[in-house]
């Protein structure tokens, strides 16, 4: 049957990590999540509380206003911040830990997964400097751009290589499924031919 997100057994062995491990789905689906996690609380910081600070200081009074304006630069920072975290966490660590995964997995060639490595340190030093920075021409221009196309690119990559087809024999599945599900495993083994 399919694999939950998070299987929890009776006996709190290794038997749900092995079949996490064993998931192609698993890190894909949280990375979905994390992603438009963070992409949802960044609209509502840009889509609602950026208009609702525009639409209150339009009515306000010149005190006011002050205030307003203390809270919309608030909002900027706590906004620069968490972009920073998303481009440091998502296209900098993340691209990163993807190339040293191609580069050791020895499955494609080793200057893909180089080149992820290398992406991903232009991750890290794009969230940096936005995080110090902010978002100027520089950071967005410079940095953020030939991040997104080097991204796109590693996107269509991974997609590449889900769709390979794989080269493990009937028996070295069945031999990593034992590990995950004895049960299953042992009726498959027996549907194998000798």
């Amino acid at each position: 049957g399919p694999l939950p997100l998070h299987p929890v057994d009776a006996d709190p062995s290794a038997t749900s990590r092995l079949a996490l491990a064993d998931s192609t789905s698993w890190m894909p689906i949280h990375l979905i999540i994390t992603g438009g996690t963070l992409a949802i609380v960044l609209g509502a910081l840009d889509g609602y509380g950026h208009a609702t600070l525009a639409t209150a200081w339009q009515t306000a009074s010149e005190a006011e206003r002050e205030a307003i304006e203390a809270a919309a630069l608030a909002l900027n920072a706590i906004d620069s911040g968490m972009t920073a975290i998303g481009i440091l966490a998502l296209f900098g660590i993340a691209l990163a830990s993807i190339g040293a995964a191609i580069v050791f997995s020895r499955i494609v060639a080793n200057w893909l997964g180089w080149a992820a490595i290398g992406i991903g340190v232009l991750g890290t030093v794009t969230g940096l400097a936005f995080a110090h920075l902010g978002p100027t021409a520089v950071v967005l221009n410079g940095l953020f751009r030939p991040l997104m196309i080097a991204t796109i690119y590693f996107i269509g990559l991974a997609v590449a290589l889900r769709r390979a087809p794989t080269t493990d024999s009937p028996q070295d599945r069945t031999s990593r499924h034992e590990l995950a599900d004895p049960e299953s495993s042992r009726n498959s083994t027996d549907a194998l031919p000798s």
